[in-house]
């Protein structure tokens, strides 16, 4: 039956218009993608967001990452510098920038 559905890409989470499990989103179309389980979505999304550090009430640190892909907060840095060496590392990892209002 064809109507609105989940895209047939493994790794994409669009809706499609077609015949569940065959039909792909427009952007998997475009891009090449496969309708089958076995294969990488081949479409390349921009992650965006943030990482901040938070001082928290208790005097301990929290480091908040939203982002499209993401959205985590890792509680509980003794020190400010703590924090923000995670906030460095999480940046490198995920390519997200760093709101320096909040550190």
């Amino acid at each position: 039956m064809n109507g609105y559905c989940d895209c047939a890409c493994r790794d994409c989470f669009e809706i499609a218009i077609g015949k569940a499990g065959e039909a792909l989103c427009s952007e998997c179309e475009e891009a090449g993608c496969e309708a089958a389980q076995e294969t990488e979505c081949c479409v390349e999304r921009e992650n965006s967001g943030t990482i901040r550090v938070l001082c928290e009430p208790d005097g301990t640190y929290t480091v908040e990452i939203e982002s499209a892909f993401n959205w985590e907060r890792i509680r509980g840095f003794k020190t400010r510098e703590d924090a923000q060496q995670c906030a460095h590392e999480k940046a490198t990892i995920w390519g997200l920038e760093i709101d320096n209002d909040n550190d």
